[in-house]
């Protein structure tokens, strides 16, 4: 059976270059709040991408996205990571 979403992030050491992926378009006046993300758009879908500190700061980012009571679809590291 793969691994569920959670067990991923925990496999993942939750440093550098990432790609999160939220459900519909936040707009760019939140930029700010997401500790220098870069804001994307792709096929109805809200991308946030740039370079994790460390897990506490992979938290701030979800906790902000739970916090505004947006949809999470995806997280993952982006494909320069993947060894």
């Amino acid at each position: 059976m793969p691994p569920t979403f959670v067990e991923s992030l925990i496999n993942w050491n939750m440093k550098g270059k990432t790609k999160i992926i939220i459900q519909g378009h936040l707009d760019k006046q939140w930029k700010n709040s997401f500790e220098g993300m870069k804001i994307s758009y792709e096929a109805g879908n809200t991308i946030l991408s740039g370079n994790i500190k460390d897990e506490a700061h992979l938290h701030g980012i979800l906790n902000i996205i739970r916090d505004l009571n947006i949809k999470l679809a995806s997280v993952n590291p982006a494909e320069e990571n993947k060894s």
